[in-house]
């Protein structure tokens, strides 16, 4: 189910705006690859003059309030927050995910999160990976333009990599901060 509540001004070719505006989806999803989908956001994009602005620019004049859950089969989705860490990242796994996001002028704001709670994940690295039940929580911090990345595992399936070779086993906690 989904409903939207909101309105636009839109004058072609010179300006447009879309007033502050309601979007509620329960039970939905997203291809296969997010389920049980219950969110509310409530948008604005402020007036900006279409000749001045092309593609992902507009996102300048977005505010937003995002808080919602779902269901995903991967977590890869949050590997462009890591990419600066040169190879580690998130591959399959079943996590159930709670996310408040706020936008303001297109800025991810402090405060903003995202987690999830015993959920089954798998964190890669250049020579290893690690698959095992448990939690991560990603949040932009308050005071600066920086997020940080908590990841704990439990009772985890491990794989690291020496060129050709491999060690497999098991590992009774896995914990890594970014």
């Amino acid at each position: 189910q989904m409903a939207i509540v909101g309105g636009f001004m839109l004058q072609p070719g010179t300006q447009c705006e879309i007033y502050p505006s309601h979007f509620a989806v329960s039970e939905g999803k997203w291809d296969d690859d997010v389920s049980d989908i219950h969110f509310n956001l409530d948008a604005q994009f402020h007036r900006f003059r279409t000749p001045w602005v092309t593609g992902s620019e507009v996102f300048r004049y977005l505010d937003a309030d995002l808080e919602g859950t779902g269901k995903v089969k991967s977590l890869e989705f949050l590997n462009i927050t890591m990419r600066s860490l040169g190879g580690y990242g998130f591959g399959p796994g079943i996590a159930n995910i709670q996310t408040e996001i706020n936008i303001k002028s297109g800025k991810i704001s402090g405060g903003s999160r995202l987690r999830t709670d015993q959920s089954t994940l798998q964190l890669r690295g250049p020579r290893f990976s690690v698959t095992g039940k448990g939690a991560l929580e990603w949040r932009a911090e308050e005071d600066a333009d920086v997020s940080r990345l908590h990841v704990n595992l439990k009772d985890a399936k491990t794989e690291i990599h020496f060129g050709s070779n491999q060690i497999k086993g098991k590992a009774r906690e896995v914990s890594a901060d970014a």
